[in-house]
């Protein structure tokens, strides 16, 4: 058999068909173990960001119920949320997790300014505006998670 002027046996073309195979097997089986892998990892991301918004679903949840004021709410889940945060911060690289950072100081001085020593104030009224602006600040926080 000639290819491009070059003479093979048959016992030349017989081994150029197994090189064939073998190479198309090696090249499937990298290109299925990088798609694993990615996968692996996606899934894993994906567990570890709804690890982190389980605190802030609950406090969004009881803010629709409706029956706290918000600084009630935000002192029973704000160390939840924080230990979540910094759990999840850990896990993230370097570069994406300074991007969390600023929405998560904005929240925590939100905290800071609206209920962290105000012990008193968790049995007053439920304020609409008060809810409606803690909610805001949680879902600006939720959105940054989801996008990192």
């Amino acid at each position: 058999m000639n290819i491009f002027g070059i003479a093979f046996s048959p016992s030349d073309v017989w081994l150029l068909r197994i090189a064939g195979a073998l190479s198309v097997i090696v090249i499937g089986s990298v290109v299925r173990r990088a798609t694993i892998r990615f996968i692996a990892k996606r899934k894993s991301h994906a567990q570890n960001i709804a690890d982190c918004l389980t605190p802030f679903m609950d406090a969004i949840a009881n803010i629709h119920l409706g029956e706290h004021n918000h600084i009630f709410i935000m002192r029973s889940f704000f160390r939840d949320q924080e230990e979540a945060i910094a759990i999840f911060q850990s896990k993230l690289p370097a570069k994406t997790a300074l991007r969390l950072k600023d929405p998560w100081n904005q929240y925590k001085t939100y905290y800071e300014l609206k209920a962290k020593d105000h012990v008193h104030a968790q049995f007053a009224t439920i304020s609409e505006p008060e809810l409606n602006a803690l909610h805001d600040q949680l879902t600006k926080l939720m959105k940054a998670i989801k996008k990192t």
